[in-house]
């Protein structure tokens, strides 16, 4: 495992707040892990329609959670409609879902940390990737190939959001934290680059 996969935020606030003579603030540590994806294959059902379409809620397991931030606790899931416009305008119940979960803070606090997973196009490779490429109209400059995607952009109005497509799949993923240390500028890159971009190499590691 990197370096940067156990890099703990944290430990500048609190040695700021030792040598002010206060108590501790932010976060204990934030630990940061690394996608360790499960062997279950995330496979798509076409034509996709509205009965098929992946359950957003269903692709992303506690343990691969906990990879990635191990010292979540809590998990929910959340599912999310999502409304995709095409021939005629389809929502699907289950093509979002909001994962909310606890990470430690000072003081404790709950559901305070978040990832949102969402699936916009699923179909043949040419038409998500001629939707994929539409999508970028609303995206900034494309990320690190490394993520294992066949491409990746950055979200221009939430920081921390990534857009992505790989074979039959389009879909993204966001997520934030307010935890003490994270709740500062910062903290959207922060969760984009440690978190987003864990979460797509946990998805398109399973996407074959």
């Amino acid at each position: 495992m990197s370096l940067r996969g156990w890099r703990a935020l944290g430990s500048i606030a609190l040695a700021v707040a030792a040598l002010a003579g206060c108590g501790p603030v932010g976060p204990p540590g934030i630990t940061f892990g690394e996608a360790v994806p499960a062997a279950t294959a995330i496979t798509a059902t076409l034509p996709a329609t509205d009965a098929n379409w992946p359950d957003a809620c269903a692709v992303l397991t506690d343990a691969e959670i906990t990879a990635i931030l191990p010292q979540a606790t809590n998990l929910t899931r959340t599912p999310q409609t999502v409304q995709i416009v095409g021939d005629t305008v389809r929502n699907i119940a289950q093509g979002g879902c909001l994962f909310t979960f606890d990470l430690p803070d000072l003081p404790d606090s709950s559901d305070n940390a978040k990832i949102t997973v969402t699936f916009s196009s699923v179909g043949e490779e040419a038409a998500v990737a001629a939707h994929y490429a539409d999508m970028k109209r609303f995206t900034g400059d494309p990320v690190a190939p490394e993520w294992g995607a066949t491409e990746c952009t950055y979200g221009k109005i939430i920081e921390s959001t990534v857009a992505c497509y790989r074979g039959n799949f389009a879909f993204s993923v966001s997520g934030d934290s307010t935890v003490g240390g994270l709740d500062n500028p910062a903290r959207f890159q922060i969760w984009r680059d440690e978190v987003s971009a864990e979460v797509v190499r946990t998805l398109v590691a399973r996407m074959g």
